[in-house]
């Protein structure tokens, strides 16, 4: 007996709406999703999903990252960092960091100048940077030193006396820009007779025992020389002669020695620098700290001071420009034409020495009297932007010294820290607060020097 035509079709109704059912999943499966309907979110479905064969992806770190990660948290830096706003290509930070971390591969020198204010009078700070780094990376001796100095007795990296009779020249007076200016922006003409005498510093590391010496002089005179006397004992008859070009005159190569007397035999006018003290490797902190500098005049500087010689005769790895101390005033609120003006001397200088990175330093803290309270100036802050916009704007690096310091008050913090930090003017480091600074400076370095090691 056969089946009703009614009866067939039900009997399939289950494997059409199977069917139907199963066209619908492919369907929402592959179809792309409106995020809402009516109102009500709707997530994505893939009906499949259990039947599929192909692998899930997981979003775990890859072992790549995973190594990334804890090379990152392995150096539990907590300090300022610098700010590099150098363009990549032409990235000089990186450049320098990668000269410091090959001095442990190769023996060379790696120089570095701090162009600054009365805040490193005394090489404050600065010693404590070019100790630390030498520590770290090699090298005797305190660098570059001008002949005189108002703080020559204050500095205790280094001891000198002098005849008295020299005569200075500096970038700070308008009148002497013409003259043939040193790179610090200073020059010292002596006398016939006029000497100098420089003593290592006992019991600094570093510094206790000089090595090499060398005398940087513009001299016209052919009948020129010098009288070298070492330790008392060694002497030396030195002619320097004529040249229209600077002169490094090395006066001591690869000895051990502690004083050295330098007498100038002059019949004309003989422009003296200063004397280099250092080894053949390792790291040299060259302190050209002004009283009274802006660093505006040097973008004054002209070719007269013998820029391009500087270069070929004592090029730099780094150049680091801290200043701010003779600018910010409490009667002062308005610092366009700092922001105009120092950008130029920055690219003289990075025309100077093209192979060197430029790091410039913000201003730190700094403090006044408002109706007996003291408290950080209101124009600080307002410096410190128009100095970070200027390092910006001029492609090199930034390191904020204010913040590291410890930011707002910090400066009334440290003059009634024990010890103390800073002076009772609420507004220079002493030598405990240089310490300070100058550790953290160098623990930024070497972070920099560690994250470039792992690649990051």
């Amino acid at each position: 007996m056969s089946n009703p035509p009614n009866s067939f079709i039900k009997l399939y109704q289950p494997f059409v709406l199977i069917g139907f059912v199963a066209i619908f999943c492919v369907i929402a499966t592959e179809l792309p999703m409106p995020p809402s309907v009516f109102g009500f979110e709707v997530k994505k479905i893939n009906f499949f999903s259990d039947f599929s064969t192909s692998k899930k992806t997981v979003s775990t770190p890859s072992i790549v990252n995973i190594k990334i990660k804890s090379a990152v948290d392995s150096l539990h830096f907590k300090g300022v960092t610098i700010e590099n706003f150098y363009v990549s290509k032409n990235d000089k930070l990186i450049s320098f960091i990668d000269k410091l971390k090959n001095l442990k591969k190769k023996k060379n020198k790696v120089r570095i100048a701090w162009f600054g204010d009365s805040m490193v009078e005394g090489d404050l700070l600065v010693q404590d940077l070019r100790e630390a780094l030498q520590n770290k990376f090699g090298g005797e001796g305190v660098g570059f030193v001008p002949i005189t100095s108002v703080t020559g007795n204050f500095r205790q990296t280094i001891w000198s006396e002098n005849s008295g009779n020299w005569q200075t020249i500096s970038v700070l007076k308008n009148e002497e820009h013409k003259l043939p200016l040193g790179i610090g922006g200073e020059a010292f003409i002596p006398q016939n007779q006029s000497w100098v005498v420089f003593a290592s510093a006992k019991k600094k590391n570093h510094l206790d025992f000089f090595h090499n010496a060398e005398l940087f002089v513009y001299n016209l005179d052919s009948s020129a020389s010098i009288d070298v006397t070492i330790d008392n004992a060694a002497f030396q008859h030195i002619t320097i002669p004529a040249s229209n070009h600077l002169q490094k005159i090395i006066i001591a190569d690869n000895q051990i020695f502690q004083h050295i007397k330098i007498a100038f035999n002059v019949v004309k006018t003989m422009y003296a620098y200063g004397i280099n003290f250092d080894t053949n490797e390792g790291v040299f902190v060259d302190n050209f700290g002004v009283r009274g500098a802006s660093g505006v005049a040097m973008g004054a500087m002209q070719p007269y001071s013998l820029l391009a010689d500087w270069n070929n005769e004592h090029a730099y790895d780094l150049m680091i420009l801290e200043y701010g101390l003779n600018i910010v005033s409490p009667k002062t609120l308005q610092y366009q034409w700092f922001e105009k003006s120092f950008p130029k001397s920055i690219k003289k200088m990075e025309e100077t020495f093209p192979d060197a990175a430029t790091l410039l330093l913000s201003i730190g803290d700094r403090a006044n009297n408002k109706n007996g309270v003291y408290q950080t100036m209101e124009q600080v802050p307002v410096f410190i932007a128009i100095q970070k916009n200027i390092a910006k704007q001029s492609s090199i690096a930034f390191w904020n010294m204010n913040e590291a310091m410890g930011g707002d008050s910090s400066i009334i913090k440290w003059v009634n820290a024990k010890p103390r930090l800073a002076n009772k003017d609420y507004t220079h480091i002493n030598a405990k607060g240089g310490e300070v600074l100058g550790k953290k400076l160098f623990e930024t370095i070497w972070f920099e020097v560690k994250r470039r090691e792992l690649n990051l």
